[in-house]
Parts: C-alpha cells; sequence; structure tokens
C-alpha cells in the first residue's frame, strides 16, 4: 500500500507497509499527441539496524555501531542524535551501511530509551526506541551497601 500527493511538478510517495522497496510508475504528458510511456522506478528505502551496544550508564563513554541498509553513509556528512545529555565525539564511517559513533553520556542525562536520528547528507532516519540511557542510581547506591 502506498500513499501519494501528486501536483503538476512533483509528486511524494511514503511507503506505508513497511517495505524496504516500492515501485512508482508515473506517466507524463507531454503536450499535443499521446502521452509518453510510463517510467517505472525501483527504490530502496534506507533502514537502520539496530545500535550495538544500545544502552549505556549515565557518566560513560561509549563506542557504539551503526549498521543498516541503504545507508548511504558519507564521511564527514553523517551525524547521530540521541537526544539531550549524549554528545558525540568522534565519526568514524568504513562502509556506506556502517559507522562507529563515539557517545559521552551526561551523568545528568535523562535515563530511559531514545529514539535515535541518523542523518547522512540529505537522508535522516529516525530509529524508535534504538538506544537507553541507563540510570547509575541503583548500582551506586549496591555499591554504597556493600562497602
Amino acid at each position: 500500500d502506498l500513499a501519494a500527493v501528486t501536483s503538476d511538478t512533483f509528486a511524494t510517495v511514503e511507503a506505508v507497509d513497511g517495505t524496504s522497496t516500492f515501485e512508482v510508475s508515473a506517466v507524463y504528458d507531454v503536450g499535443e499527441g499521446d502521452r509518453s510511456v510510463p517510467l517505472t522506478l525501483s527504490i530502496h528505502v534506507p533502514e537502520p539496524g539496530a545500535l550495538d551496544p544500545a544502552s549505556a550508564w549515565q557518566g560513560d563513554t561509549v563506542r557504539v555501531l551503526v549498521t543498516g541498509s541503504y545507508l548511504l553513509f558519507q564521511v564527514g556528512e553523517v551525524d547521530l542524535d540521541l537526544g539531550d545529555g549524549i554528545e558525540i565525539e568522534e565519526v568514524d564511517v568504513d562502509h556506506v551501511d556502517r559507522a562507529t559513533f563515539t557517545l559521552s553520556i551526561a551523568e545528568d542525562a535523562e535515563a530511559g530509551e531514545r529514539d535515535a536520528s541518523i542523518t547522512s547528507g540529505d537522508i535522516e532516519i529516525v530509529a524508535p526506541a534504538a538506544f537507553s540511557a541507563r540510570s547509575k542510581g541503583v548500582s551506586s547506591l549496591c555499591q554504597a551497601h556493600s562497602g
């Protein structure tokens, strides 16, 4: 199933069934005479995979691998946004579908699941609940009682 918005100059098509490939067919009116032959495009939609690791503790610095399909990562044009309290210190792109990010989790970063917004050039993908900042509150309390 596809949803399309069209006008005389553009069309926006959004895959709504979760598929990674869909076809777009268009017939162009060339003015006088017969209509042109339909143009069919096969398009691969970028799909992020899981972040590895998918969580880190408050106050930690961790390297997170981001992979997927058709991400088209470009050196110098890749960014990852995991929300307030998580800073990207370094990005290493080693493949069009794989990059490693060095993250710094603030001591006061809000604990819980976060969406990952991945950007490469003009492409932006959001992976819902892809990363979790873990609270050190429980582990610190356990260490205080065991000492």
